[in-house]
């Protein structure tokens, strides 16, 4: 698929019934990275028999919204404009994400179908300031959760309070220029945070 062919805003989904939506306006999100976060991560995939949720997503995405939060899935979807994954095999593959994960889990899912550069596409924030600005969201309460550098800087700009680095996925391989871009920030704004797995998220200590 071409560039040309593709919508200049990229995709926004929203899950559930419209009446909750009206219901999220003012609330924090838990923003999530989709591929090596919450599901095991599979190159450009295609395939919706091979989504499999890493461990322990459910309960702590589960545990943020009884805190009151939004959850919303952001995903670079870069094998689109590749043309390694249709929009109907995106779709399908969204689908079984959002069954897997539960009824009511996850409120909205925002993909960005293009390569190389894009203002949704991670690191840039227009992903997230596109679902506050949908959904009317506070940016400064809600936190980033992803396991590359790029999902980590995305959260910083886009004005979040924290961010939270996770070693499934490339987080292993990402960890160390994730801990020393979060060191050459200091004090800045977000808090930053450190979890093997988003299964452990909420034993990391950033005032949840």
């Amino acid at each position: 698929m071409s560039e040309a062919d593709l919508p200049e805003r990229g995709w926004a989904t929203r899950h559930g019934p419209a009446r909750s939506w009206a219901n999220l306006v003012g609330k924090p999100a838990l923003f999530l990275d989709r591929d090596g976060t919450v599901i095991e991560n599979i190159p450009y995939l295609n395939d919706p028999a091979r989504v499999s949720l890493i461990a322990g997503v459910r309960e702590t995405i589960a545990a943020f919204r009884d805190r009151g939060y939004a959850a919303i899935i952001v995903t670079n979807q870069s094998g689109v404009a590749r043309g390694l994954v249709s929009p109907e095999q995106y779709r399908a593959v969204e689908a079984v994400v959002i069954q897997a994960l539960g009824p009511g889990l996850v409120d909205a899912t925002y993909a960005c179908p293009f390569h190389p550069e894009h203002p949704w596409r991670k690191p840039e924030p227009g992903m997230l300031l596109a679902a506050a600005q949908d959904l009317e969201l506070s940016l400064a309460g809600s936190v980033m959760v992803g396991d590359t550098l790029a999902d980590m800087k995305a959260g910083a700009a886009s004005g979040v309070g924290a961010v939270a680095h996770v070693r499934t996925g490339h987080g292993g391989e990402e960890r160390a220029a994730v801990e020393a871009w979060a060191s050459a920030r200091g004090k800045n704004l977000p808090r930053t945070g450190f979890a093997d797995s988003l299964g452990q998220l909420l034993s990391v200590k950033l005032d949840f």
